[in-house]
Parts: C-alpha cells; sequence; structure tokens
C-alpha cells in the first residue's frame, strides 16, 4: 500500500474521506479476501505497521480477511506493530482453529505499548477469541486460564466457558 493510499484510509477512519475516495486512489473496497491477503503479506514483508493498521480498518469497514487467519495469526504474535487487540477481534470472528497456538501464545507475550492496562485487554479479547473458537482443544486452552493469577484473565475465562456451556446445552 503506496503512503498516499495509507492517508487516504487514515482520512476514511476519521471520517475525512469516503468509499469513493478509497477507490478513487486504487483501494479496493469491496472486501476481497485476495486483495486483503495480498496487502498484508506485502506489509508483513516490509513490516509496515502503517500498513497492517491501515489493512484492518477496511477489513474492519468492508470485510475480506476470510482467507488472511494465517496471517492474521502470525501477527498478532510479532512485536513490530500496535494492532494485536485488533487483530485478535478479527480472529474472534473467523472463527479458525488454526490459530488457536497463536491465541494461546499471545497470553504470555507483553508489548511494551501495552503496558498501560498490563496487556488486559488483548488478554481479554484472546479468550473471547479462544471461546468463539469453540473446539474441544480452545476449551482446555480456556479451562487452562481459569487459574490465572490476572483476575480479568480468570473470569473472562470463566465466562467464556459458562457461555459455551449455555451454547451446548441451548439455554
Amino acid at each position: 500500500m503506496f503512503q498516499l493510499q495509507q492517508q487516504k484510509v487514515l482520512d476514511f477512519a476519521l471520517g475525512n474521506a469516503n468509499a469513493a475516495d478509497l477507490q478513487d486512489c486504487g483501494l479496493n473496497v469491496n472486501g476481497d479476501p485476495e486483495y486483503v491477503r495480498q496487502e498484508l503479506l506485502q506489509a508483513i514483508h516490509d513490516k509496515d505497521d502503517v500498513a497492517v493498521e491501515c489493512v484492518l480498518i477496511l477489513v474492519f469497514k468492508f470485510g475480506g480477511a476470510a482467507k488472511s487467519s494465517d496471517l492474521l495469526a502470525q501477527l498478532l504474535v510479532e512485536e513490530w506493530h500496535r494492532q494485536h487487540e485488533n487483530i485478535a477481534l478479527i480472529l474472534k470472528d473467523l472463527k479458525d482453529p488454526a490459530v488457536m497456538p497463536y491465541l494461546v501464545e499471545v497470553m504470555d507475550l507483553q508489548f511494551p505499548y501495552l503496558d498501560y492496562d498490563g496487556g488486559q485487554g488483548l488478554k481479554t479479547k484472546t479468550i473471547v477469541a479462544l471461546g468463539a473458537i469453540g473446539t474441544p482443544e480452545s476449551i482446555r486452552a480456556l479451562k487452562g486460564f481459569v487459574n490465572s493469577e490476572k483476575k480479568s484473565v480468570a473470569d473472562t475465562a470463566k465466562r467464556e466457558l459458562c457461555r459455551l456451556r449455555q451454547v451446548v446445552l441451548g439455554a
């Protein structure tokens, strides 16, 4: 993604541009999964944190992440950007069991830019993503977080397990 395109996406996020403006500068706003995948691949290759942010803005607005759960999972554990919480939100929606190891791994990582809350926002979103996956493996992972020293982590894991129980029981 070119710098001009990045600026246009950031303007769009701030309400200073519209979808037509994005299209006019060559951006795909149709939620095309192949386009999203290619943009993420380029951002990862270049380690371009602004490009990652811009692609995620497009994903939140227009969709298209369906074929990129592997790349998003890889980004979830990378340190060179600041989009971990947003990635966890997208992974929650994708519900791809293949990303579960990355969700578990990120629970042990600390990113300095998240020190303001001790990384609790990311941990909470990650636990919810594990719950959304809902496989026996993700349930085992959730059970592992029930006894976390971090109360918010333990509480969120318990809440997700209760939600999953209700889904299974049809309540």
